[in-house]
């Protein structure tokens, strides 16, 4: 039996099914080698939203709802060990990708001979100036274990090529790398869709998407509308498009209560095909990324880019840093109500090197970066 390179992930929603798919076509063009998708069964339900091609070489083995837990404990600790054995024993697996980081303990209890690798979403650099001593201490001690363990050869740092080789040189390793985060644009021809959502084509029109969450600043966007006066309101169209965290789904809601009446805003709770979000950045006049989480990468940045749609981000860690290299909008050094608000009036424009951001996060090159 030929030796197998295992593609693992217990989540297969918004960025995770696209990195499953620029991987899945990919390896269907590495025929030398094989390769072992084990994803969540719940992506039968969500498979057809992106081409599959036929790949003899590449076989999915789905995880039940157990197999997905991640907060078990030394229970599940002792499960994920299990099954990643079986999984080695199973399809002769010599490599094994994280695409999201399980247990440091697991890894340690896998065999000596299966080298892995993951990607790291958040770089604890950012946060390093507000946290305690204890929290400052357990990232280091984190980051520790990955560099030292013996089964880990690459820590792939996502979107900072900075962070990549400080790290680098902090831990005297090499086993940092920078992994670009790829731009996914359907094979889609993006239409104006203002007209039929009844919205004017003189109103500036803001789009927030992805997962509604608090971190993401969900919130903070809908208190700032509650704050408009009447001349803001003839101006301005809102769309929030995403499934809403059910964290805040109360709150959203008591808040949406009071803004919809006055006809500015548009909400989809819902997991959004990749044909709205086309439609929606195509027709829209600025992407809200008012991020209240500023330490890891955002797939909406390409969106941006790519429609070449200025934004509205913080101002602090990766994120503001990448609209800042890329001149992609406006950064708020802080993220309130008030300066949301502020920041709608700005006329902001879209500067030369949002191009450049593109031919840098291309699927090839994160593809090509991972399997090699």
């Amino acid at each position: 039996m030929k030796d197998s390179v295992l593609i693992f992930d217990k989540s297969i929603t918004g960025h995770n099914l696209e990195y499953v798919n620029h991987l899945y076509g990919r390896a269907a063009e590495k025929q030398d080698k094989q390769f072992v998708f084990a994803i969540p069964e719940t992506f039968s339900d969500r498979k057809d939203k992106l081409v599959w091609p036929e790949a003899q070489n590449a076989s999915f083995y789905f995880l039940n709802k157990n197999d997905c837990k991640s907060n078990g404990g030394l229970r599940q600790v002792i499960l994920d060990v299990l099954l990643l054995r079986k999984l080695i024993r199973s399809y002769n697996v010599k490599t094994i990708f994280f695409i999201n980081w399980i247990s440091m303990l697991v890894i340690l209890l896998l065999p000596l001979n299966v080298k892995v690798s993951g990607i790291s979403y958040n770089i604890y650099l950012y946060n390093w100036h507000s946290w305690s001593l204890i929290s400052k201490m357990k990232s280091i001690f984190k980051t520790l274990m990955l560099v030292l363990c013996p089964q880990v050869s690459r820590i792939f740092v996502l979107n900072d090529r900075l962070a990549a080789a400080y790290l680098n040189k902090l831990y005297h390793t090499q086993k940092f790398a920078f992994l670009p985060d790829p731009i996914n644009i359907p094979q889609y021809e993006p239409k104006n869709i203002r007209k039929e959502m009844g919205i004017a084509d003189n109103k500036k029109l803001f789009l927030l998407f992805g997962t509604l969450s608090e971190r993401k600043g969900t919130l903070c966007v809908l208190r700032s509308l509650l704050l408009l006066n009447q001349e803001e309101k003839d101006k301005y169209y809102f769309v929030l498009a995403g499934s809403v965290d059910e964290r805040i789904k109360e709150e959203f809601y008591n808040l949406y209560a009071k803004i919809k009446q006055t006809s500015i805003i548009t909400v989809f709770d819902k997991f959004c095909d990749f044909e709205l979000i086309a439609d929606l950045c195509y027709s829209c006049d600025t992407i809200l990324i008012p991020y209240l989480q500023t330490s890891n990468s955002s797939g909406v940045v390409g969106y941006a880019a790519y429609y070449q749609k200025t934004v509205i981000a913080p101002a602090s860690g990766l994120i503001g840093r990448i609209v800042r290299n890329y001149s992609l909008g406006h950064r708020l050094i802080e993220i309130t109500p008030e300066k949301l608000r502020a920041a709608y009036a700005k006329q902001i424009s879209l500067g030369s090197k949002s191009l450049e951001y593109i031919h840098t996060n291309d699927i090839k090159t994160f593809t090509n970066t991972i399997l090699s």
